[in-house]
């Protein structure tokens, strides 16, 4: 298990160092080709004006002259020059080896010599040595800067880590990332839930003890009643203890199926349906559907099982019923106190939807794209909105889509 600390400051720091390292790396590349490119084209150059004023001068001026241009030419630009006269006589060299690749010197389609020339020493080249030295000492020192104040940034960062970190589920205030910020605003939410959750529990449960406490108190006088014999064995006795017995056995399933998801109570529905589409993200994009939430916090008065099953029959029917590379939007309007689900699905016609209102119903065009369906799902969505006082208003067109608008009635 990896730790933030951690992650700020050596994943972080490696994944910038290979960065850098690999930008310095394709740069000197770069730089490498441009200067070779660059280097031969200026040495032809250099080797072609050589060339060209060697035979002017061997040509229209005497060997002196040659002589001078190439002994101020070879200080000048550090090369090694040999040139020989017709009759391989060397006239001019700075170089004390044998040289072998002379290249014949015309003048107009005259031989006035030989010369050799090798610019592998010349000043060009140690100015490009130079430049690419230079830019590697800039990499190299922007690369220390940057990973002192890139180390410095993470430590600073790790610190603020841990300082919201030791905010979380508390009520002070989390002061450096808005992403902790509003986790710890939704657990101190869900914490909240919770803890009213529980009191909405206890307090059902000391009303069902309340309400089978009537009954039992009944049925105790009338058992002492008829024990002390003050007063008398009776059918309509009995019938009174039935009865309450009968109250005690209409109130004890309550006590069994019970639980904490089933009881309603006031809750921001939008938390959970955030919570909700993104569980659920990975089923719509194997679809390449994308869920588009626009959520208000909406509080309304619902169970966590009821809102539960609402959104996933709906949504799901939006993805079953829904081609690829298709938009299902989620938005509620607080004002109007509406959850809205819009999809781009293959829609219903009128007739289809006044039959799954009256009952279980799916059509051909449904059984096409889901073939496990049972048209019981809307069925659910009605007892649930009837249950709650849920106005529930479907709009569909054929090959365009349905939109879903649930409105609460408290």
């Amino acid at each position: 298990m990896s730790s933030i600390k951690k992650l700020l400051a050596y994943n972080v720091f490696k994944y910038v160092l290979s960065i850098f390292l690999t930008m310095i790396l394709l740069l000197n590349v770069s730089f490498y080709i441009y200067v070779s490119v660059q280097y031969r084209t200026e040495i032809n150059r250099q080797r072609d004006s050589l060339y060209t004023m060697t035979a002017h001068l061997a040509t229209e001026e005497n060997y002196s002259f040659l002589e001078v241009y190439l002994e101020h030419y070879t200080h000048t630009n550090n090369v090694i020059i040999t040139f020989q006269d017709i009759n391989h006589q060397i006239l001019f060299t700075n170089n004390d080896d044998q040289i072998t690749d002379y290249q014949p010197v015309y003048y107009e389609n005259t031989l006035v010599g030989y010369l050799s020339a090798n610019f592998t020493s010349s000043s060009l080249g140690t100015e490009y040595a130079y430049g690419f030295l230079a830019l590697n000492l800039i990499s190299v020192m922007l690369f220390s800067v940057t990973s002192y104040l890139l180390l410095n940034y993470l430590k600073t960062q790790n610190k603020h880590i841990e300082i919201d970190l030791e905010h979380i589920q508390s009520h002070e205030k989390v002061e450096y990332f808005e992403e902790f910020d509003a986790l710890n605003q939704t657990l101190i939410y869900n914490q909240s839930q919770n803890e009213k959750q529980q009191k909405i529990y206890e307090s059902h449960i000391k009303s069902l003890a309340h309400d089978i406490k009537t009954p039992l108190s009944v049925i105790s006088i009338y058992a002492e009643s008829l024990l002390s014999k003050r007063i008398p064995y009776h059918e309509d006795v009995i019938k009174d203890i039935n009865e309450e017995v009968s109250n005690i056995e209409e109130i004890i399933p309550k006590f069994i199926v019970s639980s904490y998801d089933q009881l309603p109570y006031q809750q921001d529905i939008s938390i959970f349906l955030l919570e909700y589409i993104d569980k659920y993200k990975d089923v719509f994009l194997s679809k390449n559907i994308v869920v588009q939430a626009d959520l208000s916090p909406f509080i309304v008065t619902i169970s966590d099982l009821d809102i539960k099953r609402l959104i996933e029959h709906t949504l799901f029917n939006a993805f079953y019923y829904s081609s690829i590379n298709k938009t299902v939007q989620v938005s509620t309007m607080v004002e109007k106190k509406q959850l809205m689900i819009k999809d781009q699905g293959i829609g219903m016609s009128k007739e289809t939807i006044e039959k799954i209102m009256n009952g279980p119903y799916r059509d051909e065009t449904a059984r096409k794209y889901n073939k496990n369906g049972n048209g019981l799902g809307y069925q659910i969505i009605k007892d649930i909105c009837q249950r709650n006082n849920i106005e529930l208003n479907i709009n569909s067109v054929l090959n365009v889509g349905s939109i879903i608008t649930f409105v609460f009635r408290e």
